[in-house]
């Protein structure tokens, strides 16, 4: 969910460019402005910069791991004198 001072901030400012002139109605406005924000952020799908964060951690973890194996693969595949195929070899050209 998004942070809701971001929410309040974005509204207000939308809310602020309306003529001073209305009575009552840049406040029904801003609260109508703030629950569609709310269901398209919704429906959006969005994360948190926490979030976020935590998967580029996980991600990072995960690619070393995968460097590790691969390097422990081709310390196996040459000890039993399997050759080594690198990606570019999987590649096939038509």
């Amino acid at each position: 969910m998004i942070d809701t001072k971001i929410l309040d901030d974005f509204t207000q400012r939308i809310a602020s460019l309306l003529p001073k002139g209305l009575d009552g109605l840049p406040q029904e406005i801003e609260k109508q402005l703030r629950i569609g924000l709310e269901n398209l952020f919704e429906q959006l799908d969005l994360v948190t910069r926490d979030e976020y964060e935590v998967q580029v951690a996980l991600l990072a973890r995960s690619r070393e791991k995968l460097k590790g194996l691969e390097a422990q693969l081709r310390v196996l595949e040459n000890a039993c004198g399997i050759p080594t195929v690198t990606p570019s070899k999987l590649i096939q050209e038509d």
